[in-house]
């Protein structure tokens, strides 16, 4: 067999071994945490193998795919359990990255997950609860498809943004925009909780403490993500909803009924925004507006760095858009048809704040630019100063 074809195969092997090895991971994780939730109420929950029948639904149903629970239809995923089981495939990628023929190793490891996630679907029914089959395996192939190749070509897909140029400039500046969004919506998020600790603690001491409570606190945890995005959604504007009658914006605060859900203890009561969220929410938009203009303006002309500007404007939305759609979905019927932000009013928010803020800051460069030329002659000038008189004190001390 010639040397190419062996190891083609070679490498194809190894992607099929990986893919393999991902899913039982992530399925005996997910095993794992469901029979530690089901252990405190083992007697009213079923056998154990309904508890392990629910750990592969999560682990199916980590991949956005949507699905079915007692019958209602469901769409919102926890965050943290996307970014658990697209960690996996991240790892898988750096294993194969040293393939000979990545392409092929990226194809075979994409194709055997999926082949294994069919498997586990016939594992993953309970009842009227099961994942909708043909969504959850595309979610599947894309989830580690994408995540495998851009772990495989991290280094080679992200060479171009480490130039100067006007797209990576505007991409990078974009990425700046949405850390600095992120950060503050962690803070935001924090600081609600501990403001209403009281509120949350109640909570979680009504659904149950102890063991009995370890199930909501694994959900809550795996929400968290959620809870920043939303929390992102709130500083640019349009805010979020959780269910029917509840609506959480700077302007306006509605509130429906409500779970019992410790995370939920955190929503404001107010009807607005308080002064140092007001501060938090403007500090964001201009700190992120500094940052994007810091990184497009690069000696370029100022027409130049406002188209920049724009794009990055563009950018920063699409990529906010993406994550509120991925935060957001239904719970259930009814009330809670509606959990998360509004994706397009939130990505056309932030781009419209953005390319506003940055105009006008680069508005101002101009000024800045003619200040630093007036001031440079005189520091020269006082420098030259400086330096005769420090040869003339030299000179009479000789």
């Amino acid at each position: 067999m010639p040397t190419s074809q062996s190891s083609q195969l070679g490498g194809a092997r190894t992607a099929a071994w990986t893919a393999l090895s991902s899913v039982a991971v992530g399925i005996g994780a997910s095993i794992l945490v469901s029979l530690a939730c089901w252990l405190p109420d083992a007697s009213a929950s079923g056998t154990a193998s309904v508890a392990m029948r629910a750990g592969v639904y999560a682990f199916l149903y980590a991949h956005h795919g949507g699905g079915s629970l007692d019958g209602m239809q469901v769409g919102f995923v926890p965050l943290g359990m996307l970014i658990a089981v697209g960690w996996l495939s991240w790892r898988a990628g750096r294993i194969l990255a040293d393939s000979a023929t990545p392409r092929i190793a990226i194809a075979s490891y994409s194709a055997c997950y999926t082949a294994a996630c069919v498997v586990a679907i016939n594992f993953a029914g309970i009842g009227s609860t099961h994942v909708a089959v043909m969504p959850t395996l595309f979610a599947c192939l894309v989830v580690s498809s994408v995540l495998c190749a851009a772990s495989v070509y991290r280094d080679e897909w992200s060479a171009p943004f480490r130039e100067t140029s006007f797209g990576a400039d505007a991409v990078r500046a974009g990425v700046a925009v949405i850390a600095v969004y992120l950060l503050a919506g962690s803070l935001l998020g924090a600081g609600a909780v501990i403001d209403h600790a009281d509120r949350v603690m109640g909570l979680s001491r009504d659904v149950g403490g102890g063991l009995a409570g370890f199930p909501i606190a694994v959900i809550g945890v795996f929400t968290v993500p959620n809870a920043v995005i939303d929390s992102v959604a709130y500083l640019v504007g349009p805010g979020f909803a959780v269910g029917h009658g509840t609506v959480v914006s700077p302007l306006s605060h509605s509130t429906g009924v409500l779970p019992a859900f410790p995370l939920l203890g955190a929503l404001p009561k107010g009807h607005g925004a308080s002064l140092p969220v007001l501060v938090l929410m403007a500090s964001t938009a201009v700190l992120a507006a500094a940052f994007a203009c810091r990184i497009v303006l690069r000696n370029r002309p100022i027409h130049v760095a406002a188209g920049v500007v724009l794009a990055a404007a563009a950018l920063a939305g699409g990529f906010a858009a993406g994550l509120c759609a991925l935060a957001a979905g239904p719970a259930g019927d009814g009330r809670l048809r509606v959990i998360g932000a509004s994706s397009w009013r939130v990505g056309l928010s932030l781009s419209a704040e953005m390319a506003a803020l940055g105009l006008l800051f680069l508005a101002f460069v101009p000024l800045w630019r003619w200040l630093a030329r007036i001031s440079a002659p005189a520091a020269d000038a006082a420098d030259e100063l400086a330096e005769r008189s420090g040869d003339e004190a030299t000179t009479e001390s000789r």
